[in-house]
Parts: structure tokens; C-alpha cells; sequence
């Protein structure tokens, strides 16, 4: 596919048998094997992210380094952590000409012994956080509608209990992402010593902008394939001129720093939002979804099915926040550039997660009742 990008024998394959193939997999493989394992169930992710490699390779969007080499692109594609690779220059002694390749950057040993601490600092978080939460269903607060409802009223969405208990479930997620993946990445750092793209950098303490949460600090590996497999692809296909194309592939997927999207711009952006909606719903499907329909009897047994739907639309609602962060008429606003200017920057942490904590419910709500 990659040697075949923006082909019509590209797209056949891509469309018609890979990311079929890829979403159906997950759900084949639990029922035809049984499986009731959380970890294993989870680890069935990987197909879905081969789907957003199969975009990379149709549109030929991947990372710069990716298609230097053979070696390069397996690496790439076949790790489910990115690694950070250094870009290196070379000269040739005959011809003077000086010429870039990439390698993987390599961890110092004090880098290494630092992952390992990260991930027992993690592991004992979690276990800090199920031990308090646990007993209470990961809702120590007694909110007046339940989580995995969609009956809640205004004032329901804005009850302390409610915002607390969205805020728990928040933290457990980002400790429980932070975990899986560090693990394999330790693997990673130690054995062959690579670097590998952190998943969180802080999002629920430093993020000052809703786009700097979603694009620069909250689950980094799947924004990355994210922003090579959805969003450069989509800035493609809506026909900016090809300078324009090059200087927005450019960017990050969401940058804080522009006052303003364009048309093209902000629908990319939308268009990405959407996705991973979808993506997650997927997932949510075969992780939570009983292996033996057909003896459920009630959803206390595992029989619990999420409601479709649910985590789209705060996935939409959190890309309508990003567009409106970047409108003329709301983020370019003096009140708002007042914020963006003279607030502490942990005020700016608040009002961001404010903006996402009252419908977090529709994010969360499913996997904590699956018991997830």
C-alpha cells in the first residue's frame, strides 16, 4: 500500500481488506476464543491502530523518518509506542555533499532507570487510587443520576458529586493509559535502549487551552496516528493548494499558538474529533460486550452492553470547544484573550477541564459500569 499511496490499488486494498479486516479482528477473536481477560481484551487495540498506519501508507502521511528505510518503516509500524528518532547529517567524502538520515535516539542509563521509576510510580498510583475507589464502584460521590445514563439534566451535569466522580474516573484513566503503555515502552528502553514518545505530559495539571490538552498533552501515541492518519490525510482530500499543504502538515495536529482555522483547517480538525469518537466506540464495543450473548441475564454478570453513541458525541463536543478556542468570535473575544493573557496558568488548568468535566460522563460512564 505504502509504495502504491494515493492510488486506486492503494485505496482497494486499504478500504476494501485492511481496515475491514482490522475492526472486525477484535470482535472475531473474543468471541471465537472466549475471551473474559481485561488485559488481553485490551491489547486487541493494536488492529485498530494498524488501520490508522493503512490511512498513513494510503495517503502517504507518515512521519518524515518513517519511509527513510525498510528498517525504519517495520520499526515504525509494527511497535504499538512510537519511537523518537534524531535527524542526523552525514557528508559524503567524494562528493562533498552533505546528506540527512534518521536513527532511533537512545536512552542514557540514568533515562532508563528513570522509566522504571516512572512505571512503579504509576503502578502504585493505581493501586492507590482502586483501593479508595473501588469499594464504591470508582464513584466514591453520590451523584444524584448514574454515569452510564443519558438522563442527566442540567444541573445534574454541573452537581458536585457528578463533576467529582467524572474527575476521579478521569485521573484512574489517565494512571490506567499511562501504565499500559509505559509498560511496553520499558520494554523498549531497556532492551534495545530506543526513546519512545511519552503517552501523557501532565494534561490534568499543565494544559492551559483546550487545544493543548487534546493535541500536546493527553494520550500522545494515539494523537500522533491520529494527526498521520486522519488529519493530514483530510487536509488532503479538501484541496488546499499544494504550498498550503505543506506548510500545514507542518504544524501539530492542533496548535496552540494559531489565532485562527481556516475553513479546511477546522474541518480537518472536526473531521479528527469524529474519528476518534468512532474509534473509541469501537473499542468500547469488544471490550466491554459479553462473549455468551445469548445466557446474559443481567448486567451485573458482565452482560453490561454500552449505549452507542455516547462517547462520539463528547469527542464532538470536545472538537466544538477546540474550534470555538480558535473562532474570531469566541477565542479571539477580549474577554477570552483577557483569560489567555493575565490568568494563572492553574486557573487556565481548571476552566480547560471545566470545559470538558460536565459531559465526561459520556466518555467514562460505560467502561466504569463494564467494570473496566
Amino acid at each position: 500500500v505504502w509504495k502504491k499511496q494515493r492510488t486506486i490499488t492503494a485505496y482497494l486494498i486499504g478500504y476494501g481488506f485492511i481496515i475491514p479486516c482490522s475492526v472486525y479482528f477484535p470482535f472475531f477473536v473474543t468471541r471465537f476464543l472466549g475471551i473474559e481477560n481485561r488485559m488481553l481484551r485490551v491489547g486487541l487495540y493494536l488492529p485498530i491502530q494498524l488501520t490508522l498506519h493503512t490511512f498513513e501508507a494510503m495517503y502517504g502521511t507518515h512521519n518524515p523518518w518513517a519511509t527513510t528505510s525498510m528498517t525504519n518503516y517495520l520499526i515504525y509500524n509494527c511497535w504499538p509506542v512510537p519511537i523518537v528518532f534524531d535527524k542526523q547529517q552525514q557528508q559524503q567524502q567524494q562528493t562533498n555533499h552533505h546528506y540527512h538520515y534518521y536513527r532511533p535516539s537512545m536512552l542514557s542509563a540514568t533515562e532508563k532507570w528513570q522509566s522504571v521509576l516512572h512505571n512503579i510510580v504509576v503502578i502504585v498510583s493505581i493501586g492507590i487510587m482502586y483501593s479508595i475507589c473501588l469499594p464504591y464502584d470508582v464513584e466514591p460521590f453520590d451523584a444524584p443520576v448514574p454515569s452510564y445514563t443519558m438522563q442527566h439534566g442540567l444541573a445534574d451535569l454541573f452537581h458536585p458529586a457528578h463533576l467529582a466522580n467524572t474527575f476521579v474516573g478521569g485521573v484512574l484513566l489517565l494512571l490506567i493509559l499511562d501504565q499500559g503503555v509505559s509498560l511496553i515502552a520499558l520494554s523498549v528502553n531497556i532492551i534495545w535502549g530506543f526513546r519512545t514518545m511519552p503517552i501523557m505530559k501532565n494534561p490534568l495539571t499543565t494544559s492551559t487551552t483546550p487545544s493543548e490538552f487534546w493535541g500536546a498533552k493527553w494520550n500522545l501515541v494515539v494523537q500522533t496516528h491520529l494527526k498521520g492518519g486522519i488529519y493530514k490525510p483530510l487536509i488532503r482530500m479538501i484541496s488546499i493548494s499544494s504550498s498550503s499543504f505543506e506548510q500545514t502538515i507542518a504544524d501539530s495536529m492542533i496548535s496552540s499558538s494559531s489565532s485562527s482555522f481556516g475553513f479546511s483547517k477546522s474541518a480537518a480538525v472536526f473531521g479528527t474529533f469524529l474519528f476518534s469518537g468512532l474509534m473509541h466506540e469501537i473499542q468500547w464495543a469488544w471490550m466491554i460486550m459479553p462473549v455468551d450473548e445469548d445466557n446474559c441475564e443481567n448486567e451485573y454478570n458482565g452482560c453490561f452492553k454500552p449505549t452507542h453513541g455516547r462517547v462520539t458525541l463528547f469527542f464532538l463536543w470536545c472538537g466544538f470547544i477546540v474550534l470555538l478556542e480558535h473562532s474570531q468570535w469566541v477565542g479571539q473575544s477580549a474577554p477570552i484573550q483577557f483569560i489567555k493573557k493575565n490568568a494563572p496558568a492553574p486557573i487556565k488548568t481548571i476552566l480547560v477541564i471545566f470545559t470538558a468535566l460536565p459531559l465526561g460522563h459520556l466518555y467514562l460512564g460505560d467502561i466504569i459500569k463494564g467494570q473496566w
